[in-house]
């Protein structure tokens, strides 16, 4: 992210909380797929079908494992998305029964589950977050046990190129979700939470289902073009610098059972990939950059 960008993030997050726009701080759940197993003493990060993480431990053993120490230095993460035309085919599908999510995550060292994305279908919600299961939209979420805590008023729009982030910001020490719609110009943000966890995990970008392995709206949803996912590291008093992450492994342990025609397409440069049904990438712990 450019020091401009950084910037315009920071304004727009003042000017946000001048106007009182800012949602109320929340110590909800992230989304999670109904009867998950447990996680590493946390959670599963989602029924994860395929992902992309930094560390090649993280897609080891019989379920993935994305403990790692904490760090005070990490500050979240980002990636940009372009929405896929195939949310059409979901849509007509009417089957909210059959969720498919495309979204970034880690643990923070409190045990709660950071997560925020893109969303459709029967995932667990709060009763005030907005959330309608028969219509994509962006969420978010942080805690354990999990639910959709949050949305955006962002509309999630076919061919729009989306960025969203999770950032912790010293300056005003809470983490926010940012949505971006670039195609559009509109941003929003919302307060994910007031607590200063540190990132006690790996850095995760996952398609997954509520469902056990795929369905037939991950099938129809096929593959969502990553164009950057980056980490970010904390800055006192200023926000956060964000860059690629250093590598990027394929993560297929996650879900049970296995689903063995889901992968991950690599488009030549780091952080920018295809994942979902048919990436071309297809085994566990393989390195991608």
């Amino acid at each position: 992210m450019s020091r401009n960008h950084q910037d315009v993030i920071s304004a727009a997050i003042v000017a946000l909380l001048v106007a009182g726009i800012f949602s109320i701080p929340f110590y909800g759940a992230p989304v999670e797929a109904k009867e998950k197993p447990p996680f590493s003493g946390k959670k599963e990060p989602g029924t994860g079908l395929v992902g992309i993480s930094e560390k090649v431990t993280t897609s080891q053993g019989a379920l993935c494992d994305p403990t790692l120490p904490s760090s005070s230095s990490k500050g979240g993460l980002s990636f940009r998305f372009v929405v896929p035309s195939t949310i059409s085919t979901v849509l007509a599908n009417n089957d909210p029964s059959k969720g498919v999510n495309v979204h970034i995550a880690f643990v923070g060292s409190d045990g709660k589950y950071f997560e925020a994305g893109m969303y459709y279908g029967d995932f667990t919600a709060g009763g005030t977050s907005g959330y309608d299961k028969t219509k994509f939209q962006f969420a978010y979420g942080a805690s354990n046990p999990g639910k959709i805590k949050g949305v955006s008023s962002l509309p999630v729009v076919a061919g729009h190129d989306m960025r969203i982030s999770i950032f912790y910001f010293n300056s005003q020490s809470h983490w926010a979700v940012i949505f971006e719609d670039i195609t559009a110009g509109t941003i929003d943000q919302k307060v994910a939470t007031t607590d200063d966890p540190n990132v006690a995990s790996d850095l995760l970008n996952f398609m997954e289902t509520n469902t056990a392995g795929s369905n037939i709206n991950s099938d129809a949803l096929g593959l969502v073009t990553v164009k950057e996912l980056k980490k970010a590291t904390k800055i006192a008093g200023d926000g956060v610098s964000t860059s690629n992450f250093t590598d990027g492994f394929v993560v297929k342990n996650c879900a049970f059972p296995q689903v063995s025609n889901y992968g991950v397409t690599y488009l030549g440069s780091p952080g920018n990939f295809k994942l979902g049904k048919d990436g071309s990438t297809k085994t566990n712990g393989s390195q991608l950059w």
